[in-house]
């Protein structure tokens, strides 16, 4: 095994809860990868309800762990690319085989991380993401009943 993708959603998002616990839970789910092969991280929701984005993309250093956890690339799987927090990206893991990662949360209204939109009331909504959103859809985001109408039929 050259390297493994770990798709998102790692950390369930209740751990936001508690202060420490998504610090906790990521070590806890990391440790048993440590002195394995590399590991590259996307981004999912989950992720993001527990830790702003630029704290992943720059590193979350955790104390039993050698490496800390981000959602950029690597260095060891792409030795000669230039050094980057960005959490999309692409390299060779050997010859005729590139892998591309991609990032669906790069411009979402939860970006700042650490709450869930339209549920938490303390929610950092990237104004940005909202005006794209309310220009695109026919719900009113910035209400927290708005999570649920599709559901409701309202």
């Amino acid at each position: 095994v050259d390297f493994i993708a770990q798709l998102g959603d790692f950390v369930d998002g209740c751990n936001r809860a508690t202060a420490g616990h998504g610090h906790k839970a990521l070590q806890d789910l990391l440790l048993p990868l440590e002195g394995g092969p590399p590991t590259l991280h996307l981004v999912g929701n989950h992720e993001l309800y527990n830790f702003p984005r630029k704290e992943m993309e720059e590193g979350i250093a955790l104390p039993e762990l050698s490496e800390p956890y981000r959602i950029s690339a690597p260095p060891v799987l792409d030795p000669e690319a230039p050094s980057s927090t960005s959490s999309y990206y692409s390299f060779c893991p050997s010859h005729g085989w590139r892998v591309c990662v991609l990032d669906p949360y790069e411009i979402s209204i939860m970006s700042g991380g650490g709450a869930r939109p339209g549920i938490d009331a303390d929610a950092e909504l990237d104004s940005y993401a909202v005006e794209l959103c309310q220009a695109n859809n026919p719900n009113d985001i910035t209400k927290e009943d708005s999570v649920l109408v599709y559901l409701l039929g309202a």
